[in-house]
């Protein structure tokens, strides 16, 4: 048995497991699980924020249904003002167009666009540890015009848990590249205001260099294998919704997304 490294906590969790990418969403189910099996009787309650409810509680709802579990969403102001520009295809797909933007909000801006900023930080008050879970979204390309107000909703809770001077860290992530000056700057800002008590990076390439541009010291990087190397015994036994041959069709957005932006 682990030994008990804590009493009764609640832990949090935020990161980019709202999108399409299956990887992160499994990455988030792979680690509840890890956490559980190790310290299940320690955890009350674990906290999931997210940038769609109705999309990450069908997820764990299906693979978490006997774990305390509760997801909140994060409400962004200029939302709407963000995505307007979404990729489109010009020609073929080998057009496949997204638009950039720079970064154009501060820290201080970030929390007061957050409409449930109060909401936010009440329950942040109240978790004892704030992971950032998901293979990377320390980069430039979530400042893609229909990516940026996630990513807002993704460092709003870090930012929230570092003014209540929780416990902050990452699990195996990839960061960078920072793309230009002002948007370098924007992450710069981002992380010395987070100011993560531990970064896990899950490569040995780039992301500790990209760290260490941006002013992050290599002793608070550990290198650390990627969340899903190592998959959960619950998480491979988990019974298939299908038993025949059948192909995962994975889109750029989801069915929900698709049916608004598409003529049928």
């Amino acid at each position: 048995m682990p030994e008990r490294v804590w009493e009764i906590m609640k832990i949090g969790f935020t990161g980019p497991f709202c999108d399409n990418n299956f990887g992160d969403y499994a990455m988030l189910i792979n680690n509840i699980m890890d956490i559980d099996n190790a310290y299940g009787d320690s955890v009350e309650e674990y906290v999931v924020f997210c940038y769609n409810i109705s999309f990450i509680d069908a997820v764990v709802s299906h693979y978490l249904p006997d774990i305390p579990l509760r997801t909140v969403e994060v409400e962004l102001e200029l939302e709407k003002e963000i995505v307007s520009a979404q990729p489109r295809i010009s020609g073929n797909s080998k057009n496949f167009e997204i638009i950039y933007s720079d970064a154009d909000l501060s820290v201080q801006g970030l929390m007061d666009a957050t409409q449930n900023m109060k909401e936010i930080s009440e329950i942040v008050h109240g978790i004892d540890i704030l992971i950032l879970s998901g293979g990377g979204c320390f980069n430039y390309y979530w400042l893609a015009k229909h990516r940026k107000a996630r990513l807002f909703k993704m460092l709003i809770p870090l930012l929230a848990a570092r003014s209540c001077g929780k416990r902050i860290v990452t699990m195996g992530n990839t960061f960078g590249p920072w793309g230009n000056e002002n948007n370098k700057g924007f992450f710069r800002e981002i992380l010395r205001a987070v100011d993560f008590d531990l970064i896990c990076v899950r490569d040995a390439v780039d992301s500790r260099k990209q760290l260490n541009a941006l002013g992050v010291n290599d002793n608070k990087i550990r290198d650390i294998a990627d969340d899903i190397y190592f998959l959960n015994a619950r998480l491979k036994q988990k019974h298939q919704l299908l038993s025949e041959k059948y192909i995962i069709f994975e889109t750029y957005h989801s069915m929900e997304e698709l049916e608004k932006t598409t003529d049928g």
